[in-house]
């Protein structure tokens, strides 16, 4: 059984797989294939006898219904002793969600968890959804009705990796964090945020020269496969690199690079990974969300409120207030009551988006550039 309980699991994101209560079931035939494929990708909702029909017997001109009815017949009988999960619903058939479990339906459900309730506990669930991926959905049912779902899952896929390796850049990234944004970069090569990340993960990790390495490779691909040059992201980020004085607090927290600054420092990634700040340099209050009059507008995140938080200068440091936001705002990870202190150096998180406090740096060498307020970029 899987871990709900459910004794009946369909692997969908790789080969096609069943199980039932653990024991693996050989489904033959491309046709019972197919019409297995088809219900498990409903996710309990009813597919109508046309609908599998025309999935399962695509390359066929006028099937037989009683041909379909043979085949559910037959799925009934490797589903045993739970054949009555595959259900007659008016004019079509389903598979009942409290027996049966996809691989599929749970990486969509930790998907949607993690950015209504971002934190620890699910981007734990995340990343164990994430390890069931087998290869491409139901890549080995040549149904073309399958191809819609196969390009959501493979997007699912890479949007729920940069979720988890935001979340290990934000613990300070771990020794191997390079090599798997590299295996997710052989399969994506143009996506910017992927490349970003990587080089924000090589910095953490000490490995300035690499990060810039990274970069160029990243101009080359895309150059070569899309004929593009890089984003303002990546350039961006490639600058804050050169210009960098610190890549790592003493606490081990990594965060997006910031060059050495006069100013305390509010920093983050936007939706294409390009690095943004906001100078801290008065007692204003400044406020975050989606509308267009906030100081730091974040409007390309569904979970953050029109008018979400503010972040403001106090007598002893800074503070974070909860603007009555609908899905909370999180200071180093503890949810915000109403008000909260944040360290510099702390981190702010509003929807799926993290922002870092940084303060100014002590240690500004011969070789490094002072880059006074005036010259961070500001938010677009």
């Amino acid at each position: 059984m899987d871990a709900v309980g459910r004794p009946v699991r369909i692997g969908l994101l790789g080969p096609l797989e069943l199980h039932v209560e653990d024991r693996p079931i050989s489904v033959m035939g491309r046709r019972r294939r197919a019409i297995l494929a088809t219900l498990a990708a409903g996710a309990g909702r009813v597919v109508t006898t046309d609908a599998l029909l025309e999935d399962a017997f695509f390359d066929v001109e006028s099937p037989a219904p009683n041909t379909l009815h043979v085949h559910v017949s037959q799925l009934r009988s490797l589903l045993a002793p739970y054949g009555p999960a595959l259900e007659r619903v008016g004019t079509g058939y389903r598979l009942d969600g409290a027996v049966v479990s996809t691989d599929a339906a749970e990486l969509d459900e930790a998907l949607r968890s993690c950015r209504a309730t971002p934190g620890p506990a699910a981007v734990s669930r995340l990343r164990q959804a994430l390890d069931a991926w087998r290869g491409d959905f139901c890549s080995d049912v040549p149904v073309p009705a399958l191809e819609g779902r196969r390009a959501f899952y493979a997007e699912a896929r890479l949007s729920a990796a940069e979720i988890v390796f935001d979340a290990e850049l934000q613990a300070g990234g771990g020794s191997d964090l390079p090599e798997r944004l590299e295996e997710l970069l052989a399969v994506a090569p143009l996506r910017e945020r992927l490349w970003g990340q990587l080089m924000l993960a090589l910095n953490v990790a000490g490995r300035q020269s690499e990060a810039l390495a990274a970069y160029r490779r990243a101009r080359e691909v895309l150059a070569e496969e899309g004929g593009l040059d890089p984003g303002p992201a990546l350039r961006e980020l490639e600058t804050m690199i050169l210009r960098q004085a610190d890549s790592v607090d003493s606490g081990g927290v990594g965060a997006p690079v910031l060059p050495v600054s006069t100013a305390p420092t509010l920093v983050w990634l936007d939706a294409s990974g390009t690095l943004k700040a906001r100078p801290m340099l008065d007692r204003a209050p400044v406020v975050i969300g989606r509308s267009a009059d906030c100081e730091v507008r974040i409007d390309w995140d569904p979970l953050v409120s029109r008018r979400h938080a503010s972040i403001s200068r106090t007598a002893d440091g800074f503070e974070v207030r909860d603007l009555g936001s609908t899905n909370g705002v999180l200071v180093d990870g503890t949810r915000v009551s109403e008000v909260a202190a944040i360290r510099p150096r702390g981190t702010l998180q509003v929807g799926d988006t993290a922002l870092f406090l940084r303060a100014p740096s002590a240690r500004v060498g011969s070789r490094q550039h002072t880059v006074t307020a005036a010259q961070i970029p500001p938010e677009e």
